[in-house]
C-alpha cells in the first residue's frame, strides 16, 4: 500500500516501484471516482475494494481512510509518503494547472481536473485530521513487511534502490 496525503508523490512513487517489481498497479482513484466527479455509495465502494484487495499480489496507490481496515486486511506492507501540507497543497495546485480540464492518466475518463476549494481544504488539513487515524491504523496492523515512512525525494530514492534487489 502507498498511502500519504493528496499531492504527496504517492502515484509517482507507486508507478517506479511496479516497475521494478513487476506488480499491478491499482488506482484507488479510477475505481473510486464515476464520470463528472460523482462517487458511489459506500456500499459499492466497499465492494469494490474488497474485490479489489482480493487478488494475490498487488501494489495500491490511493487513501480512502474510512475503509483503510479493507487494504490492511490484505496488505503485507505500507509505506507511507509523509509531506509537509505545503508540500502537498503546492503540488496540487500545481497538478491542477497542469491538467486543468484534462482528465490525468491515473483518473478515470470524465474526471477532468477542476479547482476545488473543499478538496484544497481537504489536502491543507489532512496532517492534522486524517494522518493521525492513518497512523494509529498502521500502528495496529500485522504487516508482514512493516510500515515504511518516507518524507523525501532522497528516502524515495533510498527505498526504491533497496527494494530493487529483492523482487
Amino acid at each position: 500500500m502507498v498511502l500519504g496525503n493528496c499531492g504527496a508523490g504517492k502515484t509517482t512513487f507507486a508507478h517506479e516501484l511496479a516497475k521494478l517489481t513487476g506488480l499491478e498497479l491499482i488506482h484507488l482513484d479510477q475505481h473510486y471516482w464515476k464520470p463528472g466527479w460523482r462517487e458511489p455509495s459506500p456500499e459499492a465502494w466497499k465492494a469494490t475494494l474488497k474485490r479489489l484487495v482480493e487478488k494475490d499480489a498487488w501494489i495500491i496507490e490511493g487513501i480512502y481512510v474510512e475503509e483503510l481496515d479493507i487494504q490492511l486486511a490484505r496488505a503485507d506492507m505500507a509505506i507511507f509518503i509523509d509531506q509537509s501540507k505545503w508540500t502537498s497543497v503546492w503540488r496540487v495546485v500545481k497538478r491542477w494547472v497542469t491538467y486543468a480540464g484534462e482528465v490525468r492518466p491515473e483518473m478515470p475518463e470524465g474526471c477532468e481536473e477542476e479547482w476545488d476549494w473543499d478538496f484544497l481544504t481537504y489536502v491543507y488539513n489532512f496532517n492534522e485530521e486524517d494522518r493521525p487515524i492513518v497512523f494509529e491504523q498502521l500502528a495496529e496492523a500485522n504487516l508482514t513487511f512493516g510500515t515504511h515512512i518516507i518524507e523525501t525525494e532522497a528516502d524515495m530514492k533510498q527505498f526504491l534502490k533497496a527494494y530493487a534487489y529483492d523482487f
